[in-house]
């Protein structure tokens, strides 16, 4: 504790390990050290002095042993006093930026005074909450995508470093902690990400737009047009959907055409006027 005599640093400014931060004036804790030095150096000659006297046989052991731990003690009284000298002067830690500084020039602090908020953000932690049903699907991954909507949609990998092996009490979610490389700082503390969870991935599947499927009688079918111009109802079964796409896991070949629009007007075998041919059904929602 002291008088701060130096405010080396500024709020926002980026430190490395061992810059100066503060010093704090120490003229109180010189004097301690000295005072100690001097303790010190006089109970090493005391030692010094009775151990040659034992070496002759003019001391006792017990003599000995009290002017050794007299020495002890003086030196680890005046190593503590060092300490505090070294301590006046308080360097960053690590390298980081200064988000906050809570001290100024000529203010008088306590022992476990808040001095400043140090953070180093290189790399970064993004904790998201896992429902039960998606543990098993998180358990298998080791990089997902992560999205920050303050960062204008940016989205950066991130690596799972740890599952808690218990819920959150209140919402009942398993906490997830992804590591996340932050090399230009454009990641803060405390802002909202959103983690995309891949539970099971097709590369070579067949997908329609779920408005394209009509269900009847707890079946799925589509309307799918010949060569002839002939509608036929087919009927289909679905797989896993993401957004608003659903995997066709039997019933539909690739290069097939499925009807998208106008697909409840229609009946089985009816001509119909084919007014358009979308291959990128998400021109058709653009």
């Amino acid at each position: 504790r002291g008088k701060v005599i130096q405010k080396a640093v500024a709020e926002g400014a980026s430190v490395r390990k061992g810059d100066l931060i503060a010093v704090i004036d120490d003229r109180d804790y010189v004097n301690a050290y000295n005072s100690a030095k001097a303790l010190y150096v006089t109970a090493q000659a005391s030692f010094e002095r009775y151990n040659e006297l034992y070496k002759s046989q003019l001391a006792t052991k017990s003599q000995l042993d009290t002017a050794r731990a007299s020495m002890e003690n003086a030196k680890a009284t005046m190593d503590t006093a060092a300490l505090s000298v070294e301590r006046c002067r308080i360097h960053a830690p690590f390298t980081g930026t200064l988000n906050r500084v809570y001290f100024e020039r000529d203010q008088y602090i306590n022992t476990g005074d808040m001095i400043a908020e140090l953070l180093q953000i290189d790399h970064v932690k993004v904790n998201v909450g896992i429902p039960e049903s998606d543990v098993e699907a998180v358990r298998k991954a080791s990089e997902f995508d992560i999205k920050f909507d303050a960062l204008g949609g940016k989205t950066v990998k991130g690596k799972a470093v740890y599952l808690a092996k218990t819920t959150d009490t209140s919402a009942r979610l398993y906490s997830l902690k992804l590591a996340v490389d932050n090399l230009d700082r454009d990641i803060l503390p405390d802002m909202f990400a959103r983690v995309q969870i891949v539970k099971r991935e097709v590369t070579d599947g067949i997908a329609v737009p779920m408005y394209a499927v009509i269900t009847r009688n707890e079946k799925n079918y589509v309307y799918v047009v010949g060569d002839d111009s002939t509608v036929h109802l087919r009927p289909i079964d679905l797989g896993i959907q993401e957004s608003w796409h659903i995997e066709v896991i039997k019933g539909l070949s690739p290069g097939e055409r499925v009807v998208v629009v106008g697909q409840r007007s229609v009946e089985d075998g009816q001509t119909v006027n084919v007014m358009r041919t979308i291959d990128n059904v998400e021109a058709l929602e653009g």
